[in-house]
Formats: structure tokens, C-alpha cells, sequence
């Protein structure tokens, strides 16, 4: 990169089919803004195989000079398609915010690696909420093609949706010593939440309790899938999109003297309810693919349609049961005299049935009574 080197924006791994499989994409870069999706088998770039070539052959060829082009030879739906990458610097990826019809937001958090963004994250939240003055419906989170970053990130922000719940079980690893650690949240205790300010406590709250959808992709990668397995996994949040990444694991970085860094892998993870996604990734409440060429955050935006019309007809089964409320709390109640009538058959009842066990007594007493004469003499 410091040569003036540009990524082609897609992540390229071998599967057990021996063919490169594209596994994630950058937002904003040539191959996403492409045909291109996630799960789409490269046949070749630039005319050259990938089969057989090794991780840093492949990587060379997805890197060129901005203006620069290559050509690239997918397979998917059991078709060939021929696609050509300009290379160019990736266009923004900061925090998005919106409203949607119907008082839904919207707000897309690109990435977990800078705590800064995070926080302009957690600042357009509250922006949102206090300029419609807490009149807000809905919450669409939008996670797609947002590949991670700090673990500590992701607890933080799952933290802020949870009233409580556990967000992870993550295990580590130093030389021969294994640490395993349930990362929970609980209820924020009474003298903070009195020590707040109002609209403060009102914001956290509302942001515990406002029906919630995240959107997710194959570019939904780490502590994306820790937010998201717990919002899932805690019954905070309706995932819709299509399965993630299935990274489940972390690692630290080591930068060298050279530039470079070493990453080594020293930590895995679970969603809450136990489930190890290496691999497999997440799969959504509602699987929506996003139809090719159509680009993400725009009125062809399938997934997010769905969720805003998932989001509405919760908002419209709320108004209706508000409603409902309501009309029941003003109904004249019914005359007392109505309500006492059931108890004065019940008494009668009562009454019969005493009388009835009475009456029982005496043709039993007088039966006994003659039995007895009849076989009292007899003995064994």
C-alpha cells in the first residue's frame, strides 16, 4: 500500500472443492460496488488459474495501482460471468445514519477496529433519539460488511441493547494456560439509574427496549457475529440478510520492525447459547439475498426493505393493542346487579346440595337401620 497499491475489495480463500471462494468483500470497493457476491467462485484473474496457486500469488493479483483493471472470471448460479475491477481508492465507509417512513431508524456501524468510530456510532444514536424527541419506532442496525475489530468493541455496543443477558463465552489461550470467560451484562443498578440525567435514562431505555433489526451478509465478519449472535441468541434483535462470515476466533497483533505485523490466533468464541459458528456463520431469523448490481443503503435495497416492513408491522400491531387498551379502559362497566346474579344461582346450588346430602343421610340411616336388623344376628 505504501507503493500506491490498491485492493480489489474481495477476500479470497480456498475451499475443500479446491476452488477460491470470494468469503467477504470491502464496502465500497471495486469488486462490492461489482456483480460480485459473497460465496461466488474465481475461476481466474487476468486469464491465469487460481487453482494451485498459493495465498500470496492470489493476493498479488487482486492489488493494482489506482486506474488499473483486471479481469475476472466468476462462477455462480451454474454460470460463468466475466466481470472487469477497476482499481480505485475505496470510496467512504464511516457511520450512516437516517430515518426511514413510519419514525424507524436507521444506522450502520462500518467497523469495531477504531474506538472513535464506535463512538461516533453511539453519538448518532442519541442524535437520532433527541431530534424526533424520542419519538422513534424502530431501530435498524446495520452490520453488513462490517468485518470486525476490537473485541472490547463489541461488548460495549452489545452491552448498550441488553438490559442483561450474556454476549459471550470466549476462550484464550497463553503457553499452557486456558482461560474461559462468560462476558455478561446486568440491569443498570438503582443509584446510577437515579444519578442519570432524564433524558438520559430515557435514551438507554429506549435503545433496551425499541424493536431492533440487524441486517448481516457474508461480510459480517467477528466481533460483527459477537454483536449479533447476542442481540440473536437474547431475543433482542430479528436478524434478516443472509449467513455470516463464521469466524468465531481472535488474535492480537504484533507489528514488526519492517512494517509488517504478525497476527497470531489465541482466542475463540460462542454465541450465547453455545454454538461455535466457525465456518457455518450466522444464519438470519430471515434469509433476504441482495439481488446483483442493486447497491446496499438505496431504495433497491432488499434487505433493508424488509426490515423497515418488519419493523412497521410491529409498530402497527403496537398501535393496535394501544388501542385496544384504551377502548377497554373506557367501556362503561356493566350493571352490579348483572354481576351478582351468578353468585345467587351459586348460593341456591349450595343450598340444593345440602338439602339433597341431608335427605341421602336419612334413606341411608334408615337402610343401615334395616340392614342391620336383618344380618346383625349372624356372626362368623
Amino acid at each position: 500500500m505504501k507503493d500506491g497499491l490498491l485492493p480489489a475489495g474481495m477476500l479470497l480463500r480456498p475451499h475443500a472443492d479446491g476452488n477460491w471462494h470470494i468469503d467477504g468483500m470491502m464496502f465500497n470497493s471495486a469488486a462490492q460496488k461489482a456483480t460480485l457476491r459473497e460465496g461466488d467462485i474465481i475461476r481466474s484473474i487476468n486469464g491465469q488459474v487460481l487453482v494451485g496457486k498459493t495465498s500470496a500469488e492470489v493476493s498479488k493479483l487482486l492489488m493494482g495501482k489506482d486506474g488499473e483493471k483486471i479481469t475476472v472470471v466468476a462462477f455462480h448460479d451454474n454460470a460463468e460471468s466475466t466481470v472487469e475491477l477497476a482499481f480505485a481508492r475505496p470510496g467512504p465507509n464511516g457511520v450512516e445514519v437516517g430515518m426511514l417512513p413510519g419514525n424507524i431508524a436507521y444506522v450502520r456501524l462500518p467497523t469495531f477496529i477504531k474506538e472513535e468510530i464506535v463512538g461516533q456510532f453511539i453519538e448518532a444514536r442519541g442524535q437520532l433519539y433527541l431530534q424526533n424527541e424520542g419519538e422513534v419506532n424502530g431501530l435498524i442496525f446495520d452490520l453488513r460488511y462490517n468485518g470486525g475489530g476490537l473485541v472490547t468493541m463489541a461488548l460495549n455496543v452489545s452491552g448498550l441493547f441488553l438490559e442483561n443477558g450474556t454476549i459471550t463465552r470466549t476462550t484464550t489461550r497463553q503457553d499452557r494456560m486456558v482461560n474461559v470467560n462468560d462476558y455478561k451484562v446486568i440491569g443498570i443498578p438503582e443509584y446510577m439509574e437515579k444519578a442519570m440525567p432524564g433524558p438520559i435514562a430515557q435514551f438507554q431505555h429506549w435503545l433496551q427496549t425499541v424493536p431492533l433489526v440487524v441486517l448481516t451478509n457474508g461480510s459480517t465478519a467477528s466481533a460483527s457475529e459477537i454483536t449479533t449472535g447476542a442481540l440473536q441468541d437474547n431475543g433482542r434483535a430479528y436478524v434478516i440478510g443472509t449467513r455470516t462470515f463464521g469466524k468465531a476466533v481472535g488474535y492480537t497483533n504484533t507489528p514488526m520492525p519492517n512494517g509488517g505485523v504478525i497476527q497470531v490466533t489465541n482466542l475463540s468464541y460462542l454465541t450465547p447459547n453455545g454454538t461455535y459458528i466457525a465456518d457455518t456463520g450466522i444464519v438470519p431469523n430471515k434469509t433476504v439475498e441482495q439481488p446483483r448490481g442493486q447497491p446496499v443503503m438505496s431504495d433497491e435495497d432488499e434487505q433493508l426493505k424488509a426490515g423497515h416492513e418488519y419493523l412497521l408491522e410491529i409498530v402497527k400491531t403496537r398501535a393496535k393493542q394501544t388501542a385496544d387498551a384504551r377502548e377497554l379502559a373506557t367501556k362503561p362497566q356493566a350493571p352490579a346487579a348483572k354481576t351478582e346474579a351468578p353468585f345467587v344461582l351459586h348460593g341456591l346450588h349450595v343450598a340444593l346440595a345440602i338439602l339433597g346430602g341431608l335427605i341421602v343421610l336419612l334413606v341411608g340411616g334408615f337402610a343401615f337401620s334395616s340392614l342391620r336388623k336383618r344380618f346383625g344376628r349372624r356372626r362368623g
